[in-house]
């Protein structure tokens, strides 16, 4: 078991980087009221003042998207949260708030108060290719309505993976989500185990598969992974030294 991190920290979920899944074993290692959650604002709330627990999440939204439904589904979580949250803080204020750590989709660009530059950094990588593909999957079954995504292409039905998978936009996008900033433990996607050992932490003997999005990964032209490796250069060389 490798040495706690120094709480509180702040967790940088990657988009389609296993975050959802982490988020729960969070809540279950250090108690949902002590978990916050970054609203797509950029403000913070305990994840126990949430109107949904995060497994129950899971359910709707994988019904939602069973039924095509991924849009209406994020529509609606984001009205009810609108409606339901009250209590929200921001980054600069979780020492106040007896919280062990947040999460949510941070990039670079929220650490920018004096305040919380000195709290640890966490972050997950996964294999860039398998990464878009997953993120491709999400975007097609929304529609294109994901608050997250700041891509170039414009959705269509037929727009092809290797078309959104070269966006320019979307180059190195795990990296351009932590900029130059340092982490005190960076793990992989493919190895949870050994990330939680990072934070001296003892991880459930199942950790829980949660908004896995799209499986399946066809193979590709050569022609197209040599160009997307090249774009995706700097997130090759951040997984490959994580891993």
């Amino acid at each position: 078991m490798g040495e706690a991190i120094t709480q509180p920290f702040i967790h940088f979920h990657i988009p389609k980087t296993a975050g959802t899944s982490l988020r729960a074993v969070f809540i279950d290692q250090f108690g949902a009221e002590r978990v916050a959650f970054l609203l797509p604002d950029r403000s913070l709330v305990q994840t126990s003042d949430l109107p949904f627990k995060t497994e129950s999440l899971d359910r709707i939204r994988r019904i939602a998207r069973g039924a095509g439904l991924l849009n209406l589904y994020s529509a609606g979580v984001g009205a009810i949260n609108r409606r339901r949250l009250t209590k929200t803080f921001s980054l600069s204020a979780i020492e106040q708030q007896d919280i062990a750590l947040a999460t949510g989709h941070f990039t670079h660009t929220d650490i920018v108060d004096g305040d919380v530059e000195h709290l640890p950094r966490t972050t997950i990588l996964r294999q860039p290719l398998e990464r878009t593909w997953s993120h491709y999957g999400h975007w097609r079954e929304a529609k294109g309505a994901m608050w997250w995504h700041k891509g170039g292409v414009t959705y269509t039905d037929d727009t092809s993976f290797e078309t959104f998978a070269l966006d320019p936009q979307l180059a190195n996008y795990q990296s351009l989500c932590l900029g130059n900033l340092s982490f005190a433990a960076v793990g992989v996607s493919t190895n949870l185990p050994a990330f939680f050992e990072k934070l001296g932490i003892q991880p459930p003997r199942a950790i829980p598969v949660l908004n896995p999005g799209r499986t399946n990964m066809p193979t590709f032209d050569p022609g197209f992974i040599r160009d997307f490796e090249a774009l995706h250069a700097e997130d090759y060389a951040r997984y490959e030294a994580a891993s």
